[in-house]
């Protein structure tokens, strides 16, 4: 069982905080995107290609096509949202690092 090191361990004695990693971020944004875009488009594709072939009544095709546009638009503005907004930085404050942990203390 790990013990708490606070009494020898100041947060001034942490190690300095990575830099962030630009590079891997936008990957991994770009990377997202792709996956969200094709799934939406996917969907999108499969609910008017089964809605056409199908002998279904009008009013039921276009109450999935509606469902779909709705959801694929969430979906968008979602991805956006996350795209545009700050992550933010949490930082480093005896609320935040307390307790510190012994194997932090030890290395």
């Amino acid at each position: 069982m790990a013990t708490s090191c606070d009494a020898d361990l100041s947060i001034e004695d942490l190690p300095p905080l990575p830099s962030p990693q630009r590079k891997v971020q936008r990957r991994q944004e770009w990377l997202g995107c792709a996956l969200v875009l094709g799934i939406t488009t996917f969907l999108v594709g499969v609910t008017h290609a089964v809605s056409s072939i199908q002998d279904l009544s009008p009013t039921f095709i276009w109450t999935c096509r509606g469902c779909i546009y709705t959801e694929a638009l969430l979906a968008l503005c979602c991805l956006v949202g996350l795209m545009l907004a700050d992550p933010g930085i949490i930082q480093r404050t005896p609320e935040t690092c307390s307790p510190i942990p012994a194997q932090v203390g030890d290395s």
